[in-house]
This record gives structure tokens, C-alpha cells and sequence, in this order.
């Protein structure tokens, strides 16, 4: 990635996820310690591809009660995290 750039928690899908909304989860729980087990997924979003052209299928999903200040960004793939209304 570039300095600056925003991006969301994500990765390849390994054998073992089983399934893209598990990768999902997992690379999260990875990233920013998210606690995946209250997570209740919403569905896939239509994939896009990155500038590096690689297939992005983006996973929503709901978490109930989240704390943010509870999230720990792993320092080797994030340099913070922030949060923004949808209101």
C-alpha cells in the first residue's frame, strides 16, 4: 500500500476460511483484534477490482455494541483506525 491510503480490513482467502465472509472475519480479528464473535454477517457487495487489479469481494457485516477503543491495529499492517457516521 501507499502512505496515506485508507483501506479496509482484508486478504487472500486461505483453504481453510472455507468461505470469503470467514476470510473476512479472520483478516479482521487479525488486523484490529475485531471481536468476530459477535459479528453477524449482513452479505457480499458486488467485487471490484483494486488498482493492482486484483478481485475485491468487500464483506458487511454487523457488530453489535462495538467498542472502537477496544480495537487493537496489528503495527505490522495498520497504522490506525478511525471511525466515520453513516448518519
Amino acid at each position: 500500500l501507499h502512505a496515506g491510503e485508507v483501506c479496509f480490513p482484508g486478504g487472500k482467502v486461505d483453504p481453510s476460511d472455507g468461505s470469503v465472509e470467514a476470510a473476512a472475519l479472520r483478516e479482521a480479528q487479525e488486523e484490529v483484534d475485531l471481536p468476530i464473535a459477535t459479528a453477524e454477517i449482513l452479505g457480499r457487495m458486488h467485487p471490484v477490482l483494486s488498482r493492482r487489479l486484483m478481485s475485491v469481494t468487500p464483506v458487511v457485516a454487523y457488530l453489535p455494541n462495538l467498542d472502537l477503543a477496544r480495537l487493537r491495529p496489528n503495527p505490522e499492517e495498520v497504522s490506525s483506525v478511525f471511525a466515520v457516521s453513516l448518519e
